[in-house]
């Protein structure tokens, strides 16, 4: 884990040296792409627990309006939660909207953009799985309860007014 954290860290300093866009598009693509892996459940629990507490950090630095130590300890929160919990899970896209509103916050709109793209992406593949889909006919959205799948994808199936 130590070594998860260092490279994490290795990374995030040399994109504080980069423009903006930079770090930003480090951010998105490195936390998806790192190759090292949690392998045990309490690596997880206790990246889990570390980003929690990483995220509450950032958090007490940007009320202090020490704007550089809460991206930096934001940006740590989300490579370690993506790590636990994977690129795909709702939970990351979380992390990102922090990161990102930070960004924003900072009038870093451009670095924030890619995290907030990269977050609804992961919100609608999230939606798209659930039993529950909302499907979209002539502009209205309806929804389709817990169906089989072969139902569900049949459009006679979807109930009319």
């Amino acid at each position: 884990m130590n070594a998860i954290c260092l490279l994490v860290v290795a990374g995030l300093a040399h994109a504080q040296n980069s423009p903006e866009g930079d770090r930003a598009g480090l951010v998105a693509q490195s936390t998806s792409q790192n190759p090292t892996s949690l392998k045990t459940e309490r690596q997880k629990w206790t990246a889990l627990r570390d980003a929690k507490r990483l995220s509450d950090k950032a958090e007490a630095y940007e009320k202090q309006g020490e704007t550089d130590d809460a991206e930096r300890t934001a940006e740590k929160a989300l490579a370690l939660e993506e790590q636990a919990r994977g690129p795909w899970h709702i939970d990351v896209a979380h992390r990102l909207d922090q990161v990102a509103d930070l960004y924003t916050t900072h009038k870093k709109e451009r670095a924030a953009e890619p995290l907030y793209e990269r977050a609804r992406a992961i919100r609608e593949r999230a939606l798209n799985a659930h039993p529950d889909v909302y499907q979209k006919d002539n502009g209205e959205l309806r929804l389709q309860r817990n169906q089989p799948a072969e139902k569900a994808a049949d459009p006679a199936s979807i109930p009319q007014r």
